[in-house]
């Protein structure tokens, strides 16, 4: 069952990249501690940040913010 909750996990993260919608729904809904997967605790953690500066959240401005925080890697690389 692990895998199925990474799964679901990365169908939420990658839900909050492309619509929007869906990014306004769950910001205020998830926090970190909510993700099993350590890699993505780390991805959620930089959109709930980027997304409180008022930074734009997608693909290309996340892996950016990761790389910056030198978690990059640790977040499974470039994806």
């Amino acid at each position: 069952m692990k895998g199925v909750k990474v799964d679901i996990e990365k169908t939420i993260i990658g839900s909050m990249l492309i619509d929007q919608n869906a990014l306004l729904e769950a910001i205020d809904q998830i926090t970190p501690d909510d993700f099993r997967d350590t890699r993505n605790q780390k991805i959620v953690s930089a959109i709930i940040d980027m997304f409180s500066k008022n930074k734009p959240v997608e693909l290309t401005s996340l892996q950016t913010e990761l790389s910056e925080r030198g978690q990059l890697e640790k977040a499974g690389g470039v994806f």
